[in-house]
């Protein structure tokens, strides 16, 4: 039993909390490996398996996300993987669509969110296994540099370069689609 209730209020039991710290723990390791928001683990855990309302489950996640991206960003800035004025620029989006989401949440049925994740982790997990092969042949081929940057990516300087420490190379990038990269971000936030 995850909940026990006495005198009609909601305790929370020991088994409950000990799975919601191995699942916290779980999605901090797996988002901070795989570079996804731990709350695309940690929200269909706590509104599937757990049972709390989706709209608690979101909110909760938001603090785990913060909580694991700075966390790794610790280990992942020395090593120049973070490239601050792209992470900035995309953050501009999120930000927005979280003011939005926040607003619009109660708005929304849970229906409509269970929904919506199961659309968003379906395409997460499409790109991320897309994309895999394709980022290891550009490294090996060394192509990430000959691709043109976007207008945005100019002006706002986002195109960079960081060492990869499994092929051994300076990986020289540049940043394209980065308005539809902004958009995403704003749908992230959502």
């Amino acid at each position: 039993m995850i909940f026990i209730e006495r005198g009609g209020k909601r305790l929370i039991s020991a088994l409950w909390v000990l799975t919601l710290f191995s699942t916290s723990f779980a999605a901090g390791l797996i988002g901070a490996i795989l570079g996804i928001g731990g709350g695309a683990i940690i929200v269909p855990v706590l509104s599937s398996l757990l049972g709390m309302p989706i709209k608690e489950a979101i909110a909760a996640s938001l603090v785990c996300v913060v909580a694991t991206s700075v966390a790794s960003s610790r280990k992942y800035l020395p090593q120049g993987l973070v490239n601050p004025r792209l992470a900035l620029f995309l953050e501009m989006g999120t930000v927005i669509g979280a003011v939005i989401g926040a607003f619009s949440a109660f708005m929304v049925s849970p229906m409509v969110l269970h929904i919506a994740l199961g659309v968003i982790l379906i395409i997460l997990a499409a790109v991320q296994l897309k994309g895999a092969r394709r980022e290891d042949d550009m490294i090996r081929l060394m192509t990430f540099s000959r691709t043109s940057e976007d207008s945005l990516a100019k002006i706002f300087k986002l195109s960079s370069k960081y060492y990869d420490s499994h092929f051994k190379v300076d990986v020289e990038y540049r940043v394209t689609n980065s308005g539809l990269g902004l958009a995403s971000s704003l749908l992230a936030g959502l």
